[in-house]
């Protein structure tokens, strides 16, 4: 106990401090590894199969939570219980703000499904910093065999059973020293990862049980001890029905104990090593930005370090401590709690009760609005607002996200009442027993100590077209040469030139939705042409082939998977399940959505194989006119293409030059824009092509040639062969033809219209109220929002959360009624 008895007592001024060894590989290591996060907000908690769910992003600064990070788009996944994909789309957000509208497939099975929302680049911090929301899902007007699901639509807490009890045990600091007294955390649950309140005492081989300890409802504790070097600890559980082995004594070494008092954090660090604290550093870090770094030139073995906590920002704080040599010897957790005003937002809704296909007036703002700080100019929020119902109960929002959750290795489950709800000490106690048990996720000490290292999974800025070109009869050996892209739908056409290797990328571009595609790869023989990449043309050798780059792998999460079962109560899923059949079911009557029709004989011409696979390539739509070669007498006979397109009727050849309409008297190139197999080609090129490989050509003038911009001017004239994958079902040698999916589209949310004459007598059950993805504030006053009230009755939530420009969190909540 010697070591408690003197302690070299520091009270720190943090306005600055020396830009020291600790704080530059901090600021190195944002530099270098660009920390990111992603936050989704869904308009409610509770869905329908075969519903819209509607959702907001929020990419931000994972140091700053300003708006606008590094990647400038989000993957997004909505999985099973089983962690399988259901849904994947990638949202475009180059200021941070997008929004996604996905519609539950009507089949889905009920229960509890998992919203996963990342950039590629936050996957080098670990996949277990991905953004997670769980949603629950109810049947909807298809029914679903709930025995064959495996789901259940009520949550029944697990019986413990014959499962023993799972005990974790976690030493403040990361040790326990011999001689020192020692914090012990720990976490109990059973087989299903329930909390569970258990009891027991701390004891050795030698020693009988003298610290006794008991879990809260959370299934925490804290217990606390003085172990000595050389002894093996044990925890007892429940009149030693189980016994659990502790953590090793170390012989040598230092703790780090953390303070939360009402006006300061006091930081207490112990070593058991003679003048061990000379020479050491403490280093403080918010997110990963440096907060302090002191080098401890003391000369003896305790030192306690007061923080005070009005200067410090909410949020998670890391503490180490380090022997003179560099080692990280121990670590700490520590939180600072925001206070509820500095993140509230006001909303204001008039007299609060309502009538049906009533218009409501929504007013949002700060609780002091002025023109100076408090402003929320330049905030950008989200807002729904659906019946209380199916807003379910609320774990999670933008704060506690943000602020605390993101920054750990295991989220806190019930964050958003634990934070706002519970008395301050209540709060603080339960927090820290929490982090005590939890890890820094972001990167460890000896990472960013080790040379810098090109991180798996690359930044994203846009989408990459990339893939390897290689041999044709040898995929494996690699073909060196040219490689030409176009995307006709928005007039591109570019070239790549290879590496040694064959590979080729283009991008970033901006796809939306789904495009196709067309690469053509080209090369030359023998080794001069491996020395002349540059002047490889369109007329060179095909007789390549091309792979794209596989698609990154889906995250594969290494913490729990979240629970199978509805953690709603029962009687809100029943609720809900009632209120949004009805509103399926006014769809299916009023909309047309899902009504079956009466069996119709149609008869219509017979359209052959080969004529579907032609449509299937006119992209375009019906062509002005299509000239099928096998159809043309003697046209097989032709010696020269240009031969065969001059059968074509508003096709001519002048001077050499073929032309559609005939001469004309204006200047300059009056050639049409000419395609080959769906990629644009020169002229001159026709002189390759052989008329025994030619399948059909279509024609497109005027208007029909206007889906290719500028370039169509001339018209258009598209000559496909018949070695086109899509008419033979082979490959083309260097030829390969795909329909890219590119960033999601949200549709539209509907506003119900009571005045328009078509809804007078439809019944509007709306199971979302209103909602708005994206409000972009400007100015000093508040924001208003304007929307009507249902034909439904009872209580409903509007929920309004967000980030203002310099990066702080709001949230704001308030229900009304509807008679």
């Amino acid at each position: 106990m010697r070591y408690l008895t003197l302690f070299a007592v520091i009270s720190l001024q943090l306005s600055a401090f020396s830009q020291t060894k600790y704080t530059q590989k901090l600021t190195q290591y944002r530099s270098q590894y660009l920390p990111e996060k992603v936050f989704i907000h869904t308009d409610k908690q509770v869905y329908a199969a075969g519903e819209t769910l509607w959702l907001s992003s929020y990419l931000v600064d994972g140091q700053t939570h300003k708006l606008g990070a590094f990647s400038t788009f989000i993957r997004l996944e909505l999985r099973n219980s089983q962690q399988e994909p259901i849904q994947e789309v990638k949202l475009f957000s180059p200021e941070g703000r997008s929004q996604a509208s996905l519609t539950l497939p009507a089949d889905l099975l009920p229960g509890t499904y998992q919203l996963l929302a990342y950039t590629s680049y936050q996957r080098n911090s670990g996949e277990e910093y991905l953004f997670q929301k769980t949603i629950q899902v109810v049947s909807g007007l298809q029914a679903t065999n709930m025995e064959e699901s495996g789901e259940s639509t009520s949550y029944i807490p697990a019986a413990l059973g014959e499962s023993q009890i799972e005990v974790q045990f976690f030493p403040e600091g990361g040790d326990c020293v011999g001689g020192l007294p020692c914090q012990l955390a720990l976490t109990a649950m059973d087989a299903q990862g329930t909390p569970r309140i258990v009891e027991g005492s701390i004891s050795s081989s030698d020693e009988p049980s003298s610290q006794f300890f008991k879990t809260n409802a959370q299934g925490m504790g804290i217990v606390g001890f003085t172990p000595q070097a050389g002894k093996i600890y044990y925890a007892e559980i429940e009149d030693k029905k189980y016994l659990y082995k502790l953590p090793e004594i170390l012989a040598e070494g230092y703790t780090l104990q953390v303070l939360n008092q009402p006006a300061q954090f006091q930081l207490v660090i112990r070593t058991n090593i003679l003048n061990g604290l000379e020479g050491s550093t403490i280093v403080v870090h918010h997110r990963g930005i440096p907060y302090l770094e002191e080098e401890l030139n003391l000369k003896g073995q305790a030192t306690l370090i007061s923080i005070p906590k009005e200067d410090m920002a909410p949020g998670v704080y890391v503490a180490t401590v380090f022997t003179p040599s560099g080692e990280p010897m121990a670590e700490r957790l520590f939180f600072s709690a925001p206070e509820a005003s500095d993140t509230e937002l006001r909303i204001e809704l008039g007299p609060g009760v309502y009538q049906k296909r009533a218009e409501v007036e929504l007013a949002v703002s700060l609780p002091e609005l002025s023109a100076g700080v408090d402003s929320l100019d330049g905030a950008d929020l989200s807002m729904s607002i659906v019946p209380s119902i199916a807003n379910g109960k609320e774990l999670e929002d933008i704060r506690t996200w943000l602020l605390l959750n993101s920054d750990v290795n295991l989220p806190l489950v019930e964050a958003r009442s634990l934070l706002f709800e519970q008395a301050p000490n209540v709060r603080d106690q339960l927090i820290n027993q929490w982090l005590m048990t939890r890890g820094w996720r972001r990167f460890r000490w000896q990472e960013i100590s080790s040379p810098e290292a090109e991180p798996p999974f690359p930044l994203e800025r846009g989408i990459y077209i990339s893939g390897k070109m290689s041999k044709k009869e040898k995929k494996d050996v690699p073909q060196p040469g040219k490689v030409y892209l176009s995307i006709l739908e928005d007039n591109l056409f570019e070239e790549a030139t290879t590496n040694e290797q064959g590979e080729f990328s283009f991008g970033p571009y901006l796809l939306f939705d789904t495009t196709d595609v067309i690469l053509q790869g080209r090369f030359k023989l023998g080794k001069k042409g491996k020395n002349n990449l540059e002047k490889i043309d369109l007329k060179d050798n095909t007789q390549a082939n091309l792979s794209l780059d596989k698609e990154l792998s889906r995250p594969e999460l290494s913490f729990p998977t979240f629970p199978t079962k509805a953690r709603e109560p029962s009687s809100t899923i029943e609720a809900y399940t009632t209120l949004s059949q009805n509103v399926l079911a006014i769809a299916k009557n009023f909309d047309s959505l899902l009504i079956q029709l009466d069996e119709v004989e149609i008869t219509a011409k017979r359209i052959s194989q080969a004529e579907k696979r032609r449509n299937d390539l006119a992209f375009y739509g019906t062509p002005t006119r299509r000239m099928v070669v096998d159809s043309i007498p003697g046209g097989r006979d032709l010696p020269f293409v240009r031969d065969l397109l001059i059968r074509m009727p508003g096709v001519t050849q002048v001077g050499g030059e073929i032309r559609v309409g005939g001469p004309t008297s204006f200047q300059g190139n009056q050639s049409p824009l000419l395609l080959v197999d769906g990629v644009p080609v020169p002229w001159d090129y026709l002189a390759n092509i052989s008329v025994r490989d030619v399948e059909f050509i279509d024609l497109l003038k005027g208007p029909d040639a206007s889906i290719f911009g500028a370039r169509g001017g001339n018209n258009v004239i598209l000559i496909y062969t018949r070695l086109t994958s899509y008419l033979t079902d082979q490959p083309t040698p260097g030829l390969l033809r795909f329909s890219h999916i590119g960033f999601h589209k949200a549709r539209e949310f509907a506003v119900f219209d009571s005045t328009d004459p078509k809804n007078t007598d439809r019944p509007d059950l709306r199971t979302t109220l209103h909602w708005n993805p994206h409000i972009a504030v400007k100015g000093n006053s508040a924001h208003t929002e304007f929307f009507e009230t249902s034909d439904q009755a009872g209580s409903f939530t509007a929920i309004v959360q967000g980030i203002r420009k310099n990066g702080q969190v709001l949230w704001g909540s308030k229900q009304f009624e509807v008679k």
